[in-house]
């Protein structure tokens, strides 16, 4: 899993919370400051549509999104899409929500 191999997101945070949770978005956004040496870092995870598992039914269309910034504590977001719309507007629209959220918290970065 990518998650966990590349953003080292903690196998029990995967097995607990399930890897499109606010839990594993905080998770990767957190492995991704350190990885990357960056000032903030913004990761997005969840179910674009429909098509989740059975016990994740309530998530259908939920993107959670999580925002690290150094020295600072990870914060988490959430956005509820319409599931009827297209998939590629729904990602286009989480693209910008990630890219809007950076954007509101970009003076919590500390200076240099």
């Amino acid at each position: 899993d990518a998650k966990r191999a590349i953003l080292h997101v903690p196998a029990e945070v995967l097995e607990k919370y399930f890897a499109e949770s606010p839990e594993c978005a905080a998770e990767m956004a957190r492995g991704a400051l350190e990885i990357f040496n960056a000032d903030i870092a913004v990761s997005a995870t969840g179910f674009l549509d429909a098509n989740t598992p059975p016990q994740k039914k309530d998530v259908a269309g939920t993107v959670f999104f999580g925002l690290a910034t150094r020295g600072k504590s990870v914060k988490t977001f959430e956005l509820d899409l319409d599931v009827s719309k297209p998939r590629n507007e729904k990602r286009a629209y989480a693209a910008l929500k990630a890219l809007e959220i950076v954007l509101e918290n970009i003076n919590e970065i500390p200076p240099c």
